[in-house]
C-alpha cells in the first residue's frame, strides 16, 4: 500500500501519571480529534503515525503505564 494515503485510526491508552496523561493527551490530540477520555480518532499517513508513536515513547513509562 502506497505509504502518501491517509488511513483511519482509533488510539487508546491508559497511562498513571497525570502530568504523563496530559503530555500524551496534547501530542496525540495534534494529529486527532477526541471520542471518549483516552481514545482518539486519526485520520493520518503512516508516517505521521510513524512520528507519533516515537514522541509518545519519549513520554510513556512503560513499566508503570
Amino acid at each position: 500500500m502506497p505509504s502518501g494515503l491517509q488511513r483511519h485510526y482509533l488510539l487508546c491508552y491508559d497511562i498513571a501519571d497525570p502530568k504523563r496523561l496530559q503530555q500524551v493527551h496534547r501530542l496525540v490530540l495534534q494529529h486527532g480529534m477526541q471520542w471518549q477520555y483516552s481514545v482518539y480518532y486519526l485520520y493520518v499517513k503512516q508516517s505521521v503515525l510513524t512520528d507519533l508513536f516515537a514522541q509518545l515513547e519519549d513520554v510513556i513509562d512503560e513499566r508503570a503505564d
